[in-house]
């Protein structure tokens, strides 16, 4: 109960005494106060209910109120207590958030995993494996999240948060491009063959054009060119090897940059029908000059005589049309889902050219 200051108490009130309550078990008192004088018209009557007119009669007479405290006896609970206990919900614990790195230290972009990565392990696979492809996959891999880093940090106008990952990731390189220019000096060379396609995808990120087929098309031929590389670094310029590597290079550049019809059809142009279309065509143009030349026999050392790879293709035309059919009917596809399914047809694609 809230008592009544002394200023604010009507002429006459008698403080409140607390005595035992007549016939009140142990433990309980009553509080019981003497006359209170009311205005004989109440200025202000506050309460979630308004009271009758019996009852506002009754105010303005002197009254005695009494209000009644318990006290729990000894080794007694407090009334409701246990209720009051059980009633009331624990908090829900809070789940932890997973710590995730600050934007810029890993790419966000799935497929492009399998494209900076089966490239050049086919070239070590064709070349035969040698130790020095270990500092120059690390080296790739590497600069290829430096380089999405700094393009990140020119994205955001070179903020400074931005570029902690540029400054790691550029410092990792250096003892491995050290060891490259030892050992294999005459790799440097595919660095004039690298340069334009860098120099295309730095523009376009200025330009805020980094979504475009341009840029798509120079990051696609990079990673496949990077096949190359990893060849020659086991296999001398006269190697006879290099035919059959330029034929691979090419069917899988054919593949990485089909994928980016297909996925803007998903995506960015899912609205467009006529985005799946183009990705059909493209598809359906590449799977026909395949078959053909497995007919020619061009591709007779690879998996059933090229067979396999033939009817890769025509898979690849089926996906092309179903899945941009399957999101207007049933709803949209998760971008890891398309990443993870374009791994798994690029691994498809490497075994029908390798094995």
């Amino acid at each position: 109960m809230t008592q009544t200051p002394d200023a604010a108490r009507p002429p006459g009130a008698t403080e409140p005494v607390m005595r035992p309550a007549a016939g009140a078990a142990p433990g309980e008192r009553e509080l019981t106060s003497g006359a209170i004088t009311a205005p004989a018209t109440p200025t202000a009557v506050t309460g979630t209910e308004t009271p009758s007119a019996s009852e506002a009669a009754e105010v303005t007479t002197d009254s005695t109120f009494t209000i009644r405290e318990t006290t729990p006896a000894a080794g007694e609970a407090a009334p409701g207590g246990e209720a009051a206990s059980s009633n009331r919900r624990a908090p829900a614990p809070r789940k932890k958030r997973r710590k995730r790195l600050p934007q810029g230290w890993i790419p966000d972009q799935h497929g492009a995993w399998a494209m900076i990565t089966i490239p050049a392990l086919t070239g070590v696979v064709l070349a035969g494996f040698h130790w020095v492809h270990v500092p120059l996959l690390l080296f790739w891999w590497i600069g290829y999240f430096f380089f999405q880093a700094a393009m990140l940090w020119l994205k955001a106008r070179r903020r400074p948060k931005y570029f902690p990952p540029v400054r790691a990731y550029g410092l990792t390189m250096i003892p491995f491009a050290a060891v490259l220019a030892v050992v294999r000096p005459y790799l440097a060379i595919w660095g004039f063959a690298f340069a334009p396609f860098i120099a295309i995808a730095v523009w376009c990120t200025v330009k805020r054009k980094e979504r475009t087929y341009l840029n798509d098309s120079a990051t696609v031929f990079a990673a496949c060119l990077m096949m190359a590389v990893t060849f020659h670094a086991n296999a001398d310029h006269g190697d006879p090897g290099w035919v059959w590597l330029w034929l691979v290079l090419a069917v899988q550049f054919a593949y990485f940059w089909g994928t980016i019809p297909h996925i803007k059809a998903l995506i960015r142009e899912r609205e467009r029908i006529e985005a799946a279309r183009q990705s059909v065509l493209y598809h359906a143009v590449v799977a026909v000059v395949v078959t053909v030349l497995v007919v020619l026999g061009w591709f007779d050392r690879t998996l059933l005589g090229g067979w396999f790879l033939a009817l890769l293709w025509w898979v690849l035309v089926a996906r092309a049309y179903l899945l941009p059919l399957w999101q207007r009917k049933r709803g949209r596809i998760k971008p890891i889902v398309m990443g993870m399914a374009e791994v798994v047809f690029s691994l498809a694609m490497a075994a029908a050219l390798l094995l």
